[in-house]
Order: C-alpha cells, then structure tokens, then sequence
C-alpha cells in the first residue's frame, strides 16, 4: 500500500500505517521534535543520507527538520532510522487499531499540514531549514508590526492559528506537550500580546 487510498476498506490487522506516515511528515518536519536520537550502527548511513548530526547526551542524534524529507514525504522511509520506524504518534496509534478511518486520519494529516503552512506564510519565514516552531518564536519575538493596526489584525490572526496548531497537534499526534513547544507558545503568547496592546 502506497497511498491513503488504498487502505480503504481495509481491515486495522491489514494496515502498516506507511501510507498514512509518507502522507504527513509531521514527526520529521520539527512540528513534534527538534532531534532523532540514532543507534550507533546507524551513524555511517546517516552520514550518506545527509542527515544533520550531532551528539546530544553523548549519543549521536539528527537535527529536525530531517534532511530526508522531500515535502512531506520521507525519501529513506524504507531504510530509516530504528527510532523511525518505532514512533507511533496518536493518530498513528488509532488508525492501526481502526478507531480511526483511513479517510479521516489522512484530513487530519492534511489539516494539520495545512495550519503550519498557513502560519509560516503569514510569518513570513520560508526557511524550511529550521523548525517551525523555531520560525514562530523568531517571529514572535521580532519587531516587526508595531505600530500598524493592519499589522496588529495579522497577529491575532497567527495567534489564533498558532494555538489551532497547538491544539492539532496535542489531539492528534503527541503523547504529552514538550517542553520546548510550551515554552514557545508561551514566548509567542506573550509577545503577541504585547505587540496587541502596545
């Protein structure tokens, strides 16, 4: 199965999942994660990939967004790191054991790809290199805006569909908020709120 499509009908015990994951991306794009940990073995292949790696708790790990990921599609999926192939997001989770349809988790997916391309286009930070929610609080914390009540208009604009994302992706696709996403819906909060008012 290679497209969403094709599992309709299918029963939850014929579904892998893969056409739901090359369909989303969610967990390569830094939406979810800022790094991959990787198994030692696993180093010179990531080093041919291009993947971005560093060492983080002495352990060698790949930086998000993966250098892998071509849209929304990831072109090492059938040899992609250990880490890789064991995540299993909610969404991921549901729709393995058929609490959720493959027509409903794929608008899911599409939904939430939408909401972080709407926000990074209003934003204004094409640079699909780093996370998005690196993107954010760069922005957020920018001064761009002050002053112009159309510019003001905007930021409850991409407040509100920062907080959609957020929820998105908390209901849909982490098992518990990260640190790094509280802080930095927090940082964007505040900073929004002070370009609001000011």
């Amino acid at each position: 199965m290679s497209t969403t499509t094709s599992a309709k009908g299918a029963s939850p015990s014929e579904r892998d999942g893969s056409e739901l994951c090359l369909r989303c991306g969610l967990c390569c794009n830094g939406a979810l994660f800022s790094r991959v940990d990787l198994v030692q073995d696993e180093l010179p292949f990531a080093r041919a990939a291009n993947l971005d790696i560093f060492k983080h708790c002495h352990r060698p790990a790949f930086r998000q967004p993966c250098a892998a990921l071509q849209g929304q599609r990831c072109h090492i999926y059938e040899q992609r790191p250990t880490i890789c192939r064991s995540y299993r997001c909610k969404l991921l989770t549901r729709y393995l054991s058929g609490r959720i349809e493959p027509e409903q988790a794929a608008f899911t997916v599409d939904e939430t790809n939408a909401a972080i391309g709407a926000i990074v286009e209003k934003i204004g930070t094409p640079d699909s290199t780093q996370r998005v929610w690196r993107r954010i609080g760069a922005w957020a914390v920018s001064p761009e805006g002050l002053g112009s009540e159309a510019a003001r208009q905007t930021n409850r604009v991409i407040l509100t569909n920062v907080a959609a994302l957020a929820a998105l992706l908390y209901n849909h696709f982490v098992r518990g908020v990260p640190a790094a996403l509280v802080m930095v819906a927090i940082a964007a909060v505040a900073s929004l709120v002070r370009k609001t008012l000011d």
